[in-house]
């Protein structure tokens, strides 16, 4: 149902070709060389302490790549389960 709304929108308002999902993440949309400044971490939303940029320790980093890898190879149906159970 929902895809169908969405897909009678987007034909409503021209846009007939979307992006991709991996074209719709902030990484994939953010220019090269472009920096952002955080101030918590990417994967738990603790401060980040002084010297880190993205993550607060290794273990948030290898969590937070794991789970996006597996969203990204992930078929529709179960990327859809994945991206309701976790919260980004």
């Amino acid at each position: 149902m929902a895809r169908e709304v969405l897909e009678d929108a987007f034909r409503i308002a021209g846009a007939l070709v979307h992006p991709t999902w991996n074209e719709g993440q902030p990484e994939w949309t953010i220019e090269a060389g472009t920096l952002i400044k955080r101030t918590r971490c990417a994967n738990c939303g603790k401060e980040l302490p002084e010297g880190h940029f993205k993550f607060c320790e290794t273990r948030c980093q290898n969590s937070y790549n794991k789970r996006l890898g597996r969203l990204r190879s992930a078929q529709e149906d179960e990327a859809v389960r994945m991206a309701v159970q976790y919260d980004f």
